[in-house]
């Protein structure tokens, strides 16, 4: 009776193993669990782009290179618009000058007028881009005769100075005189100075 008993049960479990392990569900279950299972490790295939998607990915690529080019066009005329501004921002250089009657640089030019002529060479501290326009005037003339008639020129204008011309028509020389001057140009001057000569002040 036992070994019928025990019979009986061997069947049983046999029964129930079979219809386990024939079960795809639980099969798949348990495969997965017991890292088994190839579909559960492959992973899932990356999806390729189209010629399509490519097409436009290339067409949005050339439209912003064009725009970046079109940009940079603008900050480059920017750019020589503000260079143009700077050049023609206007440099003004001043000084002036003392004329004694005892320097040797007077010289009698007609005995009957008595016409006489002071030159000396003016030197611009910082040369200029362009030729400047030179203005002069007379400050203070001290002299002894009644009647005289002074003018003063500027000669032999260049971007590094000028030359001063003061000429009087008077019986004598003047103690002292006094000329101021001032050099304008629109353009900029140059970064590196020259030395001034005794002829400005």
């Amino acid at each position: 009776m036992q070994r019928l008993l025990l019979l009986v049960s061997l069947l049983i479990i046999l029964f129930f193993s079979i219809g386990f392990f024939t079960n795809d569900a639980w099969q798949s279950s348990l495969l997965a669990q017991l890292g088994m299972n190839d579909k559960a490790q492959t992973p899932a295939p990356r999806k390729l782009a189209t010629v399509d998607e490519l097409e436009a990915l290339s067409l949005r690529l050339t439209a912003m290179d064009s725009a970046l080019k079109t940009q940079l066009n603008g900050m480059q005329n920017t750019i020589s618009q503000l260079n143009q501004q700077i050049r023609l921002t206007p440099t003004i250089q001043g000084g002036a000058i003392i004329i004694k009657r005892g320097e040797m640089s007077w010289r009698l030019e007609d005995l009957f007028s008595r016409r006489r002529t002071y030159q000396r060479p003016v030197r611009f501290n910082t040369p200029f881009s362009n030729t400047p326009t030179v203005i002069l005037g007379i400050t203070m003339i001290e002299s002894t005769s009644e009647e005289g008639r002074y003018s003063v020129h500027a000669k032999d204008i260049t971007k590094q100075g000028f030359n001063l011309s003061f000429e009087t028509l008077a019986e004598l020389k003047p103690h002292e005189s006094h000329i101021n001057w001032l050099a304008y140009s629109a353009g900029v001057a140059s970064p590196t100075p020259n030395p001034t000569t005794n002829g400005s002040h």
